[in-house]
């Protein structure tokens, strides 16, 4: 109702099986319940919730039989295009289970395998539990979406937990000197411990309260963009925001837990100090038991880290293959730097597992095939740390910058703003690590969103076989292809018989519906058919391929996600050789085909390509050629004639559309849910832009005795300002560069070196998207900083000097 206009009392015309029929509407109801049902296959299949038009019985097949429901004529509708070839009605009885709306599992089973039984015995039945398979793919894609949430989220994760860690350590040597004294006057270790955490236990306890809230807030958020990207006009079977108890109760929980074991580990730390040192506030050296402890952790490390490279490799888990090298190579230095220079060690052990984690899709092909998004996750987390720790290595190469700087005049402010973060390694890295770790993931996700609009063109070539359209129509009442081709402006047209068998293959053990496409000569004739992203070895062209299926009903083309549920990488990656069953699902009949090819790109949705013969062998009378491609004059607008056609056709139902703007809708919806994506990291964002604003209030008050001094001696005050600046620009511009930097070189790897992604993609840069990248946050930056410089630029320096505050 909502897309045709009309309300109660208006007139409709229905049109199927070359008949049509006028109805006046009696009530318009909601998409719920009963109302809401849908035949099983448009249920299935469908891309917009299914909608249905509740007539009087006998009226579809009345209209199918070319009669009314009483037995006269019926209205022909005069249809060009009728094919003869309409698939005839389907009688469906809808059988409720006891258990109530939502019936045991077991109960369930076991009524589908009576009535499995009894449609065997009867013939041509289909037996669909459709009320489960509905509550399964809606969990199966709450599922998708949520660890692919949950997984970019785990960045803003680390960001906070880093942030906590940066605070507590900022805290802990400001109180140095008080702490050295509560340790004199009779504090325990565990005293200092306790101390920190029911500190920091507080601060936690109101922080989740209000994450929980504020969550609240951005789900809510999220599903209306969601809403406006992936949903249909006017329905209202749309996302909506479910905040159920448990959950909520799970994330507060979750998040307190991070917060208070990061507040436990990182009080641990700190109270780890020698009373004397601490009383005169000076540095910990490093203790013969310090390094005979890390050294221990290190064998350790090493130990763990080939333990799950074994279990990855032989078990084919691409996290544990990813992370055990990295791991092993951090556990070298600690081990090495017993009897070898720190500083050589350090970057060699650090550059092994940077190396390791660009390289890993190359090195292990068959490992890293299905990734899932935790796989990048911990990829970030190793590349970025390793990056961090080389640099912090490098130190010496700032210190002789900033003295370049010197020499050329005015580099006073260039050494001050490099001191402090240079004398605080642990502190920078930690800051550095909250930027780039976010800014490395919005990059990756800028790179895969830039990269479907350069590839719109391409993709476009590789799907359409040489046609300009592509043609959809009703079952009721398919268009024929000569038809087509006898309207202005049509230079060619082929129809593709389709059907709608469930599989088996890979991982999926459970038969799945997906579509299967009848293979014949139309699809070959205008040059390039649809591409293929692997094909068997002996044979030399794709055209060879199709031609092979055509001829063989035992062989199969398979699109890249094949029988994919949710977003990402395929779940199960079928190669050439591998076996497929097809299962008819009204007569259990299976069918077992050899892929001989993976199709790069099935926008439009095909399924799996087979000879035609075996489509009207297996799937019989539920087969049906609904789907045309067709061929453009020169000079004719495909858009234009596409509108043209499904006025021309309205009898059949038509759906026409040019394969550049359906390849370009759909490619639009993508970039619009990684912009979604990059929307949400973006709250990873602000917890580093924040942080360097709080850490730099907290280097103020850390510093406002420096800072008197320098002022007594003789510093403006807008030296000090813009020595704080410049301060936050550097650590905004070194973690901004250095996530772009590690995107672009794994995001090149992946694409252009690997088939992870089911084909191999040309690798582009997103100039523009990586600009906004490095500068918003780090104009944000300077804006958070601009506070704290403006307080330690006021600092007088008689009050800074006093002892007491």
């Amino acid at each position: 109702a909502a897309s045709l206009g009309v309300r109660t009392g208006d007139r409709i015309e229905l049109f199927a099986y070359g008949a049509s029929r006028t109805f006046t509407v009696r009530t318009v109801v909601p998409e719920i319940g009963l109302a809401g049902y849908a035949a099983v296959r448009e249920l299935t299949f469908s891309p917009v919730p299914p909608r249905s038009v509740f007539v009087a019985p006998g009226t579809i097949a009345s209209m199918a039989s070319g009669t009314t429901a009483g037995g006269a004529a019926g209205t022909t509708a005069g249809a060009p295009g009728s094919s003869g070839a309409a698939t005839p009605p389907n009688a469906e009885v809808l059988l409720s289970v006891q258990g109530g709306l939502f019936p045991p599992a077991a109960d369930l089973a076991a009524a589908k395998t009576a009535l499995d039984a009894t449609a065997a015995r009867v013939g041509n039945v289909e037996v669909a539990a459709l009320k489960a398979d509905v509550v399964k793919n809606a969990d199966a894609l709450g599922a998708s979406i949520g660890q692919l949430y949950t997984g970019i989220g785990g960045f803003s994760v680390i960001a906070g937990v880093l942030l906590l860690v940066n605070l507590f350590v900022m805290l802990a040597e400001e109180r140095k000197v008080e702490l050295g004294m509560l340790r004199a006057l009779g504090f325990k270790r565990n005293h200092i411990v306790r101390t920190f955490a029911i500190e920091g236990g507080s601060y936690s306890v109101v922080a989740a309260l209000l994450g929980g809230i504020v969550g609240i807030g951005v789900g809510a958020a999220i599903s209306r963009l969601a809403n406006a990207i992936l949903t249909s006009d006017g329905s209202q079977l749309a996302y909506q925001l479910a905040v159920e108890p448990a959950s909520l109760v799970a994330g507060i929980g979750t998040g307190l837990a991070i917060s208070l074991v990061t507040v436990w580990g990182t009080s641990l730390r700190i109270s780890r100090l020698n009373v004397i040192r601490s009383i005169r506030d000076l540095p910990e050296p490093a203790t013969a038991a310090s390094r005979l402890r890390g050294a221990v952790f290190g064998g350790l490390a090493i130990a763990a880290g080939a333990l799950l490279l074994l279990l990855g490799v032989s078990g084919k888990a691409p996290v544990p293959a990813l992370l055990g090298p990295a791991l092993a190579a951090f556990g070298c230095i600690p081990v090495l730097s017993v009897r070898l220079p720190r500083r050589p060690v350090v970057i060699g052990g650090a550059a092994v597992a940077l190396l390791w984690a660009v390289f890993v899709f190359q090195l292990l092909p068959d490992v890293m095939g299905t990734v899932g998004i935790e796989s990048f996750v911990v990829q970030g987390v190793i590349l970025v740390g390793a990056a961090i720790t080389i640099l912090q290595q490098l130190d010496g190469m700032w210190s002789r910058l900033a003295a370049a700087v010197s020499r050329l005049g005015n580099g006073l402010t260039a050494r001050l703003s490099l001191a402090y973060p240079l004398a605080r390694r642990f502190r920078t890295g930690m800051l550095l690590a909250m930027y780039s770790l976010v800014i490395f993931t919005m990059t990756f996700l800028s790179v895969f969103s830039g990269l479907f609009a350069e590839q719109e063109p391409t993709i476009v070539r590789e799907v359409s076989a040489g046609y300009d359209l592509i043609v959809d129509s009703s079952p009721s009442n398919p268009i024929s292809a000569e038809a087509l081709r006898a309207q202005p402006g049509v230079a060619a047209a082929t129809t593709l018989r389709q059907g709608f068998p469930a599989w088996i293959a890979g991982k999926k053990t459970e038969p799945t519906p997906w579509p299967m496409t009848g293979v014949d000569d139309g699809l070959l004739v205008r040059g390039q058919p649809p591409k293929l992203s692997k094909r068997r070895a002996d044979l030399t062209s794709d055209a060879a391929a199709y031609r092979a299926v055509m001829a063989d009903p035992s062989l199969a083309l398979v699109p890249d996600f094949f029988l994919q549920s949710g977003g990402g990488p395929p779940e199960s990656v079928i190669t050439p050789g591998d076996k497929i069953t097809a299962v008819n699902p009204q007569t259990q009949e299976r069918r077992e085909l050899t892929v001989v090819g993976v199709v790069a790109n099935d926008f439009v949705f095909n399924g799996v390509f087979v000879s035609r013969d075996l489509v009207d062998s297996f799937i019989g009378p539920a087969a049906f050629a609904r789907r045309s491609y067709v061929s453009v004059t020169p000079g004719t607008d495909a858009d234009e004639l596409a509108a043209r056609l499904n006025g021309a056709f309205i009898p059949n139902g038509a759906d026409a559309d040019s394969f550049r703007s359906k390849v370009g809708d759909l490619l639009a919806q993508n970039r619009s849910f990684f912009g979604l994506m990059n929307g949400y990291l973006g709250l990873g964002l602000v917890i580093g832009i924040a942080g360097l604003g709080v850490v730099m209030v907290r280097a103020v008050r850390e510093r406002r005795r420096q800072i008197g001094m320098l002022r007594a001696m003789g510093f403006s005050a807008g030296t000090v300002r813009r020595s704080f600046l410049l301060e936050a620009a550097f650590v905004a511009f070194q973690g901004s560069v250095l996530g772009i930097a590690l995107a672009l070189v794994t995001s090149y790897q992946v694409l252009a070196k690997t088939d992870v992604f089911g084909s191999d993609m040309a690798f582009a840069v997103p100039w523009g998207s990586i600009g906004l990248i490095f500068a918003v946050p780090f104009v944000a930056s300077l804006l958070a900083t601009a506070a704290p410089a403006a307080q330690a630029a006021r600092i007088k320096p008689a009050v800074a000097l006093r002892i007491a505050d």
